[in-house]
């Protein structure tokens, strides 16, 4: 009982702090897919930000870290002051986490790895895709006013930002029935 106020108590700060936070976003950077379409995906790229999940089974919020590279993503996640901190590498087949007490990999999907190991069903594989305002091409989807809805979740985008010559999200909202997850993006870094 103690473990999930405390996760909730994380959740709520994140949220209140966010609400303070402004977002300069121009009203023109509204989502459009269209304008994702037209730039090419970068094969690196790496944000810093934050993000809260609630789900029925857990809630927890975390400063978030996430690289990608080809057929490596590195999603480093934090609470506050650095507490409970964790480094996930998905790589094809095969999924390490490290929780600065103990390396484990295990070999399997990365939705039910991460599943099992921290109680909530999260598309990760697909994040890759949704993070940089793209549909994960594996999947059939259907157009929104400000995202799409794919693979049973809703994604919108609340906020973009003009990183180079692309339009990426800086503020997103993930949901289906039972989850729901937020991503704020401070920073992008796209290289070529």
């Amino acid at each position: 009982m103690i473990q999930v106020l405390h996760k909730l108590g994380l959740v709520l700060c994140v949220m209140g702090l966010s609400g303070c936070s402004q977002l300069h976003v121009a009203s023109d950077h509204g989502y459009r897919l269209s304008q994702q379409q037209l730039l090419p995906l970068s094969d690196r790229w790496r944000l810093k930000g934050r993000m809260g999940v609630i789900s029925p089974q857990e809630s927890f919020s975390a400063s978030v870290n996430w690289s990608h590279e080809p057929a490596l993503e590195t999603i480093e996640l934090s609470g506050p002051l650095g507490q409970g901190a964790v480094k996930i590498i998905l790589g094809q087949h095969k999924v390490s986490i490290d929780d600065g007490h103990q390396l484990q990999d295990y070999t399997g999907h990365p939705e039910d790895v991460f599943s099992h190991y921290y109680g909530v069903d999260l598309p990760v594989e697909s994040y890759t895709y949704w993070l940089s305002g793209r549909p994960d091409p594996r999947y059939l989807f259907i157009e929104k006013e400000h995202g799409f809805q794919q693979n049973g979740w809703d994604v919108e985008y609340q906020g973009m930002q003009q990183v180079g010559e692309r339009l990426l999200p800086k503020k997103l909202r993930i949901k289906n029935q039972n989850v729901k997850v937020k991503f704020f993006i401070d920073q992008w870094i796209v290289t070529q």
